[in-house]
């Protein structure tokens, strides 16, 4: 069994204003918990989460699947920051390992299961 390793987000403030109401992202009383001091684990179950990026109130990122390179299990994957519903863009892709998100698309790197199976790769965000 593949151990489960959770895709855990920490962010450090350092150097910045502080913070007035406006600049919440969230409506109050959803999203992640803003200064609570504690790791919180955004989404959980991946198998070789790589590659994070957050446009605007949505996480992205690449699932890259087992560990073998002979499998094609990996995947694009978003998270709405504000209301933790999580969706798979794209799946059956070979080790991604790159990620981009501009716009409304998603580029990202397949590095392939053999020399020369490399692909870049874009699909709607």
């Amino acid at each position: 069994m593949t151990p489960v390793i959770p895709l855990v987000v920490l962010c450090e403030l350092g150097g910045c204003t502080a913070l007035r109401a406006s600049d919440e992202l969230c409506p109050p009383g959803s999203g992640p918990l803003s200064g609570s001091g504690s790791v919180q684990i955004l989404a959980e179950g991946e198998n070789h989460p790589v590659s994070l990026q957050v446009i605007g109130g949505t996480l992205f990122w690449l699932d890259q699947g087992q560990s073998s390179m002979a499998s094609d299990e990996g995947s694009v994957v978003t998270r709405d920051l504000c209301s933790g519903l999580e969706k798979t863009l794209v799946r059956g892709q070979s080790r991604p390992t790159a990620l981009v998100v501009i716009d409304t698309f998603a580029f990202w790197l397949n590095a392939g299961q053999t020399n020369g199976s490399g692909e870049l790769k874009r699909a709607d965000s």
